[in-house]
C-alpha cells in the first residue's frame, strides 16, 4: 500500500498501537492515518464504511483512503485498510460505561 503524496509521509513519525482485536491491529502511522491490518479485515467492512458514509454522514467513521486483500481461493483471508484518523473514545471503549437506554440510543442511531 502505498501514500498518494510521498512529500506529505513524515518518516520521523513515532508509530503506536491504539486499537487491538482478535484478528487485528490498528497503529497509527501519521498524525492523520491509521492502518488496519490483520486477518479479520475484511472488504465487507471497506464496503460498510462507504455506505455510511453516503447514507449516515453525521456517524463518526474513518474515511477509507486504500485498502489491500490477501485471497486464496476466492476468499480474502488478510486486509489491510488505510483510514483517516479521527480521535477519541472508541465505540469498544464507551460502550462498557453506558446504561442499557444508552445502548439502545446507538443502536437505534446505527
Amino acid at each position: 500500500m502505498e501514500f498518494d503524496d510521498p512529500d506529505e509521509y513524515d518518516i520521523t513519525f513515532p508509530r503506536r498501537q491504539i486499537a487491538w482485536q482478535l484478528g487485528s491491529v490498528v497503529t497509527q502511522v501519521q498524525p492523520n492515518l491509521v492502518l488496519k491490518k490483520g486477518a479479520k479485515v475484511r472488504p465487507s467492512e471497506v464496503a460498510a464504511m462507504k455506505l455510511i458514509h453516503e447514507y449516515a454522514p453525521s456517524i463518526p467513521v474513518p474515511f477509507v483512503q486504500g485498502y489491500d486483500f490477501r485471497y486464496r481461493d476466492g476468499v480474502a483471508y488478510y486486509g489491510e485498510l488505510l483510514m483517516d484518523y479521527i480521535p477519541g473514545e472508541t465505540l469498544m471503549a464507551t460502550w462498557a460505561k453506558l446504561d442499557d437506554q444508552g445502548k439502545g440510543r446507538i443502536c437505534q442511531d446505527i
